[in-house]
């Protein structure tokens, strides 16, 4: 069974009567608000559970108490275990009651993520309501993962979870990376030589914001993970941070240097370091929002000596007036040697009016694919969220690693890349 109990509540066998004194006792809508049709939905309680037949799936419970003011005519749940709407089907009104109810059958340890609709597909609202109602809901909260604060999505984590991502139990030990003073500034940098036996990692993963995506995300925990069960290669991992007050300036704020910068003094430094040497085909940069931006603007621009990135929430308008000026620039540069690139965004990033993430990735991507270039896009049903990033982050490495013909995820579903020819 999973730790947190207070958040599982198992169905016990009772008649009709006992089920509705045991749902009155429960928050069963500890939360609500709104977003144009879309319920969203805050219950750690809700759903609740009962044992099947068969020994590994659990039936999952969910009700919905219709608003004594606002009656509802119909409620769907949409969302999936992995953040999309592959499922989409209504929950039934309970003859002679307030109730709405729906139950499926999941694998024990299934985490359902979901979104409760007034429809059947859900919309968004123009973008001037979306933001006016962001401003009120405060719903862009990337780092909020409690019942008392707000979040974009509601998840339903069956008994017997086990985050996947994040299996290991000991924390990997990271090292100092000492950095020449020249370089060090705020900047600071860790690094962990990740294998599985004595040969030298074949791989060097580099990524911006290194704090945070160990902190948060454990991207070091989920390479440890994939290369102790024989999943990837052995991997130099090194995470490098900077100061708040400086990373707007370094990440791009002159495009000119810091690009240059990562070339002449960064990589060779920490090449030297670690005392190893890597084919620029085994180099990966990543980066999450201004990280990502920065991340791409690097490879982009030193395409001989890294050929690898992954972009998650990547502002492509950041540091321009009118963000297509970057995508332009790729559009109409002649194709670079870069061999992989991922892309992935949440649908609700886009609360920026001109400034928008989510359509902004949608033109990269096609860009980057009518360029074609070597780009896999994903889109999640979610806001800017380091939980959404840490999901999708060893599926994008697995297409860095082995290509689209092996890029099995089931996270996310594709962003399309074909180009509005309104916009």
């Amino acid at each position: 069974m999973v730790e947190d109990e207070k958040s599982q509540k198992m169905l016990k066998k009772g008649t009709v009567d006992s089920l509705f004194i045991e749902l009155n006792s429960l928050p069963i809508l500890e939360r609500k608000a709104y977003l144009d049709d879309w319920i969203i939905h805050y219950a750690s309680s809700n759903p609740i559970y009962e044992t099947t037949d068969e020994k590994d799936l659990l039936c999952a419970h969910l009700f919905v108490k219709n608003d004594p003011i606002e009656q509802f005519d119909q409620i769907w749940i949409v969302g999936d275990s992995f953040g999309w709407d592959d499922l989409q089907y209504p929950l039934e009104k309970i003859k002679n009651t307030e109730w709405f109810y729906s139950k499926f059958t999941r694998p024990i340890g299934t985490r359902l993520h979901y979104l409760l609709s007034l429809n059947e597909i859900g919309s968004l609202t123009n973008d001037q309501k979306l933001v006016e109602k962001q401003k009120i809901m405060k719903l862009d909260n990337r780092n909020k993962s409690t019942a008392e604060e707000v979040r974009i999505h509601s998840i339903a984590q069956f008994p017997g979870f086990v985050q996947d991502l994040q299996i290991q139990t000991s924390k990997i030990k990271m090292k100092e990376l000492r950095l020449p003073r020249k370089l060090q500034g705020t900047r600071s940098g860790e690094f962990a030589i990740i294998g599985r036996n004595e040969d030298p990692p074949s791989k060097l993963l580099i990524v911006h914001d290194g704090d945070a995506s160990i902190n948060f995300m454990k991207i070091d925990q989920i390479i440890k993970h994939g290369v102790d069960q024989e999943k990837w290669p052995n991997f130099a991992f090194v995470a490098l941070s900077v100061q708040d007050s400086d990373r707007i300036q370094e990440y791009g704020g002159n495009r000119s240097q810091y690009p240059l910068y990562f070339r002449e003094y960064i990589l060779p430094t920490i090449e030297d370091y670690l005392d190893l040497s890597f084919k620029p085909e085994d180099i990966i940069l990543c980066g999450s929002a201004l990280g990502a931006w920065s991340a791409f603007d690097v490879v982009w621009n030193n395409s001989d000596k890294i050929k690898n990135v992954i972009c998650q929430s990547s502002p492509w308008w950041w540091a321009d007036d009118d963000y297509q000026k970057f995508i332009n620039e790729v559009k109409e540069t002649k194709k670079k040697n870069i061999s992989r690139i991922y892309i992935d965004c949440g649908i609700y990033e886009n609360n920026r009016l001109s400034k928008d993430t989510y359509n902004s990735n949608k033109m990269m991507a096609a860009t980057l694919n009518a360029k074609k270039y070597n780009v896999m896009a994903k889109e999640y049903l979610m806001s800017q969220r380091y939980n959404s990033w840490s999901w999708a982050f060893p599926y994008a490495l697995d297409y860095i690693l082995f290509g689209e013909e092996k890029y099995q995820s089931p996270t996310g579903r594709k962003m399309s890349t074909k180009i509005d020819k309104k916009k």
